[in-house]
């Protein structure tokens, strides 16, 4: 019996230490791994990966900008945007008309009043769904805005300027 636990016993802890010093190599490969996974995007991207271009498009942070007066219906595609223009005695007019959805987060910089009577209802999660900016204002004129039962994670409406309802 003592040559049976004797032979067997230290088998099962070489296996063991063996089970241990592998977790350990996967780990350390892993590491590895993610960080010249990490290095190669930056390389990559530093070297024009991502152009320019792309990230200006509709959709990504690079915000758009409106400065005419402007018409939204619900054929119109409302994506991350910053809104300037107009002056506090003659604002720009954003004529909203149906249920126009928004899919990013709107930036009031200047002086803007919407009317119209249409709905601005935000389709995705945000962090901030509405700011108007220090300096700025605006005025909702029978227009309605509808979180759509969304989740933001800090505050939907951001006023830092003026707003009237």
């Amino acid at each position: 019996m003592m040559e049976y636990l004797a032979r067997y016993g230290k088998a099962s802890q070489k296996y063991r230490r063996n089970g241990k010093m592998q977790r350990q190599k996967r780990r350390i490969l892993q590491k590895i791994t993610a960080a010249v996974l990490s290095a190669a995007l930056a390389v990559g991207m530093v070297q024009g990966g991502v152009p320019g271009r792309v990230l200006a498009q509709e959709g990504f942070s690079a915000a758009a900008q409106a400065n005419d007066n402007e018409t939204w219906n619900e054929d119109s595609a409302i994506s991350t945007m910053t809104i300037s223009g107009g002056t506090e005695s003659d604002p720009k007019v954003i004529t909203v008309t149906g249920n126009v959805t928004v899919s990013g987060k709107l930036t009031i910089s200047g002086h803007v009043k919407f009317t119209g009577g249409g709905v601005l209802k935000w389709s995705t999660e945000r962090n901030t769904a509405l700011e108007v900016a220090e300096g700025a204002s605006a005025v909702f004129e029978n227009v309605t805005l509808d979180g759509n039962n969304s989740y933001f994670r800090y505050s939907a409406l951001l006023f830092r300027g003026t707003v009237e309802f």
